[in-house]
């Protein structure tokens, strides 16, 4: 491995006499490579205009270039492209689902939920000294701090205590894993197409007035969905429990709404036809009949509307089968549509595969949606700065810019560093951000940080955005 990716090493001869093989003896119309990502980008020679004194020209010669690449990685699929001269053709990347809960987990999961109705008991206190007995067994205790199980709590206290536990309960359970691997030119099933699109709706999207699933239902109890995270972050047992509620309860919506599409055999079909026979008319939404058997009943039907038309149009687009068409028009020499690259969960433009990547417009960076991202992840970041210097905030702090990040992202490591700065973004009437203005400081709320950027020196990553 240290050979195939050092800069300064040639390739072995058995790797420089293959290509030589496929293009001079077997004489090879073309090359499938597939991503992400392969070594012959990665010889030495130049960053960027190969000439025939750099290995990628030499060892591909004149053979024409398919690849295939993952969709969410358009920084090293544009090294592909520069130095090995590839048509890159996007795959989708599995898709990702919630991890669950098992075992002792699980056992630890139904005991808190015991405690919800044997709190106010007189059994509140041996329920609590259960569910910490067994989070130690889980080896819970290396995350959460828990005191002893002899130890006696005030019943003011215990669902602090039951809340953070439950709070990583739930961090664990909804982490994200991909469901096996994606096969080119297989498109979801219609549960693998359910977790995208859950992840979808879990984003604000103010450019385009659309509010998240979860915004829309925390306002239907009055809550502020940000303020509920940050309680559940803390251990605040209410704030748990409604996150969950929420999380359920989005699931299920988008869920309903996908079986409309589906057919026995769990596969998404007719989607365009079905899609407008529900958004037609007004009356029996799949969405607005499942939440009305639950708390948010009373959910706004016409942010709710916006935001399942916007998920229809992603529907559409996660199932399209694009990639097994590509590739034989790439054989035949035929134009391959060029899209952007990215993560397909923040940008659905990414969708439908199959598409040649291409990265991002420099212009266009940061959004607006990776700005309010990083004014969470700012803020955050810097009261806890503040809390562990002793009130004082810092005065300078140091990050890192990395191409793969800021072109996934959208910018958001580049708004970072601007909030941290105090300025916005301003974009131009071509939506180009070519400028910035100051956040006053009593919109900021705090003084002005300096901010020591240094670009990524993995030159391979760093080389796609230069």
């Amino acid at each position: 491995m240290r050979l195939l990716f050092s800069k300064s090493a040639s390739p072995h001869h058995s790797f420089a006499a293959y290509y030589s093989f496929v293009e001079k003896i077997f004489k090879a119309d073309a090359v499938l490579h597939f991503g992400t990502h392969g070594s012959l980008e990665f010889m030495p020679g130049k960053q960027v205009g190969m000439s025939d004194v750099c290995y990628p020209d030499s060892l591909i010669g004149n053979i024409p270039n398919v690849y295939y690449y993952a969709a969410n990685n358009p920084s090293e699929a544009t090294i592909a492209k520069r130095r090995s001269y590839a048509n890159t053709i996007s795959y989708l990347t599995p898709s990702a689902e919630n991890a669950g809960l098992y075992k002792g987990l699980k056992h630890l999961s139904e005991l808190i939920s015991s405690c919800q109705s044997l709190k106010d008991t007189g059994r509140g206190q041996q329920i609590v000294s259960s569910i910490i007995s067994t989070a130690k067994q889980c080896n819970l205790d290396k995350d959460v701090e828990l005191p002893d199980d002899a130890e006696e709590i005030p019943a003011k206290e215990r669902d602090l205590v039951v809340g953070k536990v439950y709070c990583k309960i739930m961090e664990i359970e909804s982490r994200l894993l991909p469901c096996g691997l994606h096969i080119i030119g297989d498109p979801p099933s219609a549960m693998e197409a359910v977790a995208t699109l859950v992840n979808i709706a879990a984003l604000d999207r103010p450019e385009d007035g659309i509010s998240s699933l979860p915004t829309i239902l925390a306002e239907t109890v009055g809550r502020d969905i940000e303020e509920v995270y940050r309680g559940s972050d803390k251990g605040i047992l209410i704030d748990v429990e409604l996150l969950r509620q929420i999380t359920e309860a989005s699931c299920g919506a988008i869920s309903a709404f996908v079986e409309q599409t589906t057919n026995k055999k769990g596969q998404v079909v007719d989607v365009a036809d079905r899609l407008s026979s529900i958004l037609g008319f007004c009356v029996n939404e799949p969405w607005i009949q499942y939440l009305s058997n639950t708390k948010f009943y009373r959910a706004d039907r016409e942010k709710l509307r916006t935001l399942f038309q916007f998920l229809g149009k992603c529907l559409k687009l996660v199932v399209a089968d694009n990639e097994l068409g590509s590739l034989k028009q790439a054989l035949e020499g035929k134009y391959v549509e060029p899209g952007p690259g990215g993560d397909p969960i923040r940008n659905p433009k990414v969708l439908p595969t199959g598409k040649n990547i291409h990265a991002l417009d420099p212009q266009a960076i940061p959004t607006t949606a990776a700005m309010l991202s990083a004014k969470v992840v700012v803020d955050t970041l810097i009261e806890r700065q503040k809390a562990d210097n002793g009130g004082k905030y810092p005065e300078t702090i140091a990050l890192v810019l990395w191409g793969t990040d800021n072109i996934k992202a959208y910018g958001e490591s580049l708004a970072q560093v601007l909030w941290m700065i105090g300025v916005r973004p301003v974009a131009d009437t071509f939506g180009r951000v070519n400028r910035v203005e100051p956040v006053s400081l009593e919109e900021l709320g705090r003084p002005r940080i300096d901010v020591v950027v240094n670009c990524s020196g993995v030159s391979e990553i760093f080389s796609s955005t230069r």
